[in-house]
């Protein structure tokens, strides 16, 4: 009898220890976790490919996989062709009464444009971060979203303001083998380039 006392009082604080240690986990330790709805496959790369932080976590998904919404710390959609159904903007909702961020990415005057737990500044400084893509800016947003959602969390929160990028500037991934001089003989050969655009110059984050 003692000695099923003693296994029942051994498993019950291994039971409790274990709570505690994954509470203390997920409050403070585990990564921060960010989805990233709708994004082109080109974004999708650049912003996992970015991701430099053991503290950050990010899953992308086309708009018809999203689901679930309250798993995550916060939520980024690009509102390009953005459509969601009934379920998933009931998932959505849950998770912004859960507190969750909530961004979409798009024109002022598109359709379909949600934002929750975020302040308009908060809002424009997303804006920035999505306006003007390059390394240091996918990089620094996913920083910035992760000390948004998830302020309490132990580990790295420093980030960098958005980089203005030159509106001349082509932006383009790292591993198109087409060299710089060699696209810019080829916009010039299809008369891409407008004469007061030739002082034109390509810019590789």
């Amino acid at each position: 009898m003692r000695r099923g006392r003693k296994i029942f009082l051994l498993i019950t604080l291994v039971v409790l220890f274990a709570g505690i240690g994954w509470l203390a986990y997920a409050n403070w330790f585990r990564p921060t976790r960010i989805l990233v709805v709708n994004p082109l496959p080109a974004q999708e790369a650049e912003i996992i490919l970015n991701n430099d932080s053991r503290h950050i976590k990010v899953t992308c998904v086309a708009m018809e996989e999203a689901k679930s919404f309250d798993r995550y710390d916060a939520v980024l959609m690009y509102g390009r062709g953005l459509y969601l159904d009934s379920v998933q903007l009931k998932s959505l909702e849950h998770a912004a009464r859960k507190g969750i961020p909530v961004f979409t990415n798009t024109l002022r005057n598109f359709n379909f444009v949600v934002n929750h737990n975020l302040d308009s500044l908060q809002i424009e400084e997303l804006h920035r971060y999505f306006s003007n893509p390059c390394r240091e800016n996918y990089r620094n947003m996913l920083r910035y979203v992760r000390s948004i959602s998830t302020p309490g969390r132990i580990g790295e929160m420093y980030y960098e303001r958005p980089k203005a990028m030159p509106t001349n500037m082509f932006y383009h991934l790292e591993s198109i083998l087409i060299k710089q001089m060699n696209l810019l003989n080829i916009l010039r050969i299809k008369d891409c380039i407008l004469p007061q655009e030739r002082g034109l110059s390509l810019y590789q984050a």
